[in-house]
């Protein structure tokens, strides 16, 4: 069993990643529960299953393999979990849980304009080149916000050692995530629909030491049903790190 898990592991550390973020989100009444179970019910029934047991075999892995080390990740997740209760974003794997801010034109909808928008959110480092994020952005203009969680998959860096750049300054990653897109306008009735964000970002830490950093950049492609169905984002922000 364990032979089998340890040669699957990156799967193994997708699905236990699902599995945290739907814990945190049970332990939350609110809006954001509420959009993790919309969320929930687009999964098919064959999903739900592999999920679950590809979680529990997961678990089994950690549990049996890296017990201490898992076992400090479950004490820091609860400390952000009971510290996040509105906020939600990027970072580079130097510490274990951030707090990030950006800002970003954003679509109009359908209309050929763009309006300001912000995304707040939260990371937690599970490895050394991965974490999950949990982002939320809001369009005040055009009454819409984005509840989502995702990871972060964070780019080898050696070959900066070959330039003249500052080194373990600088971090590219890509990122996805997944959410509910939450449209409220005035005079009209709220909706909910599916969402998700892919892309991928650089973030600069002007110490080294990534206690602070500056995102240089995210570009992220959007599908967010009911609002817009392709939209570029691109933002910027600082982010610190604890």
């Amino acid at each position: 069993m364990i032979a089998f898990l340890s040669r699957y592991k990156i799967y193994v550390h997708f699905f236990v990643v699902l599995g945290a973020a739907a814990i945190g989100a049970f332990h939350y009444n609110g809006e954001f529960h509420d959009n993790v179970m919309l969320l929930w019910s687009y999964f098919p029934k064959w999903l739900k299953l592999t999920c679950s047991l590809v979680a529990e075999l997961g678990a089994a892995y950690w549990v049996t393999t890296k017990t201490q080390q898992v076992g400090q990740k479950i004490v820091v997740a609860m400390l952000a979990l009971t510290l996040s209760t509105a906020a939600f974003a990027q970072t580079p794997p130097t510490s274990t849980f951030s707090i990030e801010a950006s800002v970003a034109p954003i679509s109009c909808g359908s209309a050929d304009c763009t309006t300001p928008a912000t995304d707040i959110g939260w990371t937690l480092a599970l490895l050394n080149n991965f974490d999950i994020r949990q982002d939320n952005i809001l369009v005040p203009s055009t009454s819409v916000t984005y509840a989502g969680a995702g990871g972060n998959y964070y780019l080898p860096t050696a070959w900066l050692n070959k330039t003249k750049l500052p080194k373990n300054s600088f971090q590219p990653y890509l990122t996805g995530s997944l959410g509910v897109v939450h449209i409220a306008p005035i005079g009209v009735p709220a909706s909910q629909h599916l969402g998700g964000l892919i892309g991928g970002g650089l973030n600069y830490s002007p110490n080294a030491n990534g206690h602070f950093t500056v995102s240089i950049g995210e570009l992220r492609w959007a599908d967010w049903t009911g609002y817009n169905k392709s939209m570029v984002i691109f933002s910027s922000g600082i982010g610190w790190h604890f």
